[in-house]
């Protein structure tokens, strides 16, 4: 019932030509609910997601298995299109921030019907490259999607609202001498947001949740480990081999002097902190269960 109102409000938002804030707690299906917003569209209409590198296969997968009827394109990797014609092909483009800062030239030769931010908080820096390559968008309806609008003050809302809706909350700096970082000011700006606010707490609609779910999230290497994942699968023994994928896929062992490598980089382990961090927002509890003693040293 909550998913199905959500989705509601969303789409008589747009219908208005307006973007919202859905900043239900994680678990609630933040991503169900932008796809049945994106089905509001008409064919040949020009819809992009925006989200960290690590979900891109995610968003794919969901849109397959809940709206087969909308193809997708991820516009990642070395083999990307150089011109803005080949982004206008698909019912929807996923792309990362960065890729979007680097390609900015060609997204904004689109015109885009819908945009939307997945963990927006990404932007909650507005001097940020990011934030302003997501500002500048053509574009006619904006939906960030984040389950921690606010995480060092509210600024943060600031930011993510001005991609929303610019003239809600004004320039930044009559905002900062309106809403101080204090309880009371929150409360304020809590009521001004509202209209353009969808948020739903766990707590509010536990009893709508299954005990469990399992879900497997898809995740890419980037090319320098999918070209080692191809020399261990050429080499060694069934056994030796399977573990020497595991391990690459977990942590990875490039340690050797000089190297770029970085744990906190890695597509596995940047899903969890950011997993880890929305929890630890909620004040929820959570439970790692990791293959390999190194992972878990290294977290």
């Amino acid at each position: 019932p909550y998913q199905l109102a959500g989705s509601t409000r969303l789409r008589r938002l747009a219908a208005n030509n307006l973007g919202c804030l859905l900043g239900d707690e994680m678990g609630l299906g933040k991503t169900i609910q932008i796809i049945a917003l994106m089905l509001d569209f008409a064919a040949g209409t020009n819809k992009l997601v925006v989200a960290p590198s690590s979900l891109l296969l995610n968003w794919r997968e969901e849109i397959k298995k809940f709206s087969p009827s909308l193809t997708t394109l991820i516009h990642s990797g070395p083999r990307r299109t150089g011109i803005a014609s080949g982004l206008v092909h698909h019912d929807v483009v996923l792309t990362s921030y960065e890729t979007l800062v680097n390609d900015f030239t060609f997204f904004d030769d689109v015109d885009w019907d819908l945009v939307v931010l997945d963990e927006a908080q990404q932007i909650r820096n507005p001097e940020s490259r990011r934030a302003a390559a997501v500002k500048n968008l053509p574009r006619r309806i904006s939906v960030a999607v984040t389950g921690t609008p606010v995480e060092n003050s509210l600024g943060d809302l600031w930011s993510i609202s001005e991609f929303i809706l610019p003239e809600l909350l004004g320039l930044r700096e009559s905002f900062e001498d309106m809403y101080p970082d204090s309880d009371a000011a929150a409360y304020q700006l809590g009521k001004v947001v509202a209209p353009i606010v969808i948020r739903r707490l766990v707590a509010d609609v536990a009893k709508d949740l299954p005990e469990k779910v399992e879900m497997a999230v898809p995740l890419e290497l980037d090319l320098v480990d999918r070209a080692r994942y191809s020399e261990i699968e050429a080499s060694g023994k069934a056994f030796e081999t399977n573990t020497a994928r595991r391990v690459l896929c977990a942590h990875a062992e490039k340690t050797e002097v000089g190297s770029t490598f970085r744990f906190d980089d890695r597509p596995k382990v940047h899903r969890v902190l950011a997993l880890v961090t929305e929890i630890y927002e909620q004040h929820e509890k959570v439970i790692i269960f990791a293959s390999f003693r190194q992972s878990l040293h290294r977290l």
